[in-house]
């Protein structure tokens, strides 16, 4: 395979491939340390493969704790934490039901920032992040102090790939993201989105005491679909 690239007449070219080689001495330590989805992001970033949005795995992404964490951050927000200012967590909306025998609807987005070890394939692929969450839950009066709960949450990691100007980039070896930001104006290099995502159900039946002791203890029952 051939690279093709433009000649930038006012960059000096010896600058460029220092930071590429820098670059790909970093790419080494991360083989080393196992970090596969760091190499092919930026594989991906410096060939300019219209790859968008390049789907990350989202057993990969969950298989780290501190995205669990902001999972369950989330989670336990939209059950009883309250979303706002406003008292519309299922807790609230169970209470509500109840008392006036309608069906209530949270429908609900929150936004968590991840707290990424900078030791962690994780991190060298998405960088800092967010985890965005959405929820669609009716709680359903059944009569007789009985209540169901059905609905789902979504949970959405999406970054785009890119050198942020005046940022300090890789592992090994010190690469300035201004020299990086070089490949894009005189290689093939181009940013690109990642995006991964996967979604939560629950459907359970019970007395309104007991349902809404484990919206208190964060354990309703959700299962990844």
């Amino acid at each position: 395979v051939v690279s093709v690239y433009v000649q930038c007449s006012d960059t000096n070219e010896e600058k460029i491939k220092e930071a590429e080689n820098r670059m790909d001495n970093s790419i080494s330590g991360w083989i080393i340390l196992g970090f596969n989805h760091a190499v092919n992001g930026y594989n991906v970033w410096k060939s300019g493969q219209q790859i968008d949005p390049l789907t990350l795995d989202a057993e990969w992404l969950r298989s780290y704790g501190f995205v669990k964490s902001a999972e369950k951050f989330n989670e336990q927000r939209f059950e009883s934490g309250g979303i706002g200012n406003s008292d519309n967590s299922l807790t609230d909306l169970v209470k509500k039901a109840s008392s006036t025998g309608q069906i209530q609807v949270l429908d609900a987005y929150l936004d968590r920032a991840i707290d990424a070890g900078y030791d962690s394939d994780y991190y060298w692929t998405i960088g800092e992040s967010h985890l965005k969450s959405s929820a669609v839950i009716s709680v359903i009066p059944l009569g007789n102090d009985r209540i169901q709960i059905q609905g789902t949450i979504t949970h959405k990691i999406q970054d785009i790939y890119n050198f942020n100007p005046g940022d300090v980039f890789g592992l090994i070896y010190t690469v300035e993201a201004d020299d990086l930001n070089l490949l894009k104006k005189c290689r093939t290099a181009n940013d690109y989105t990642q995006f991964g995502k996967w979604t939560k159900q629950v459907d359970i039946t019970g007395d309104v005491q007991n349902i809404s002791k484990m919206l208190q203890t964060g354990k309703l029952p959700w299962i990844i679909v």
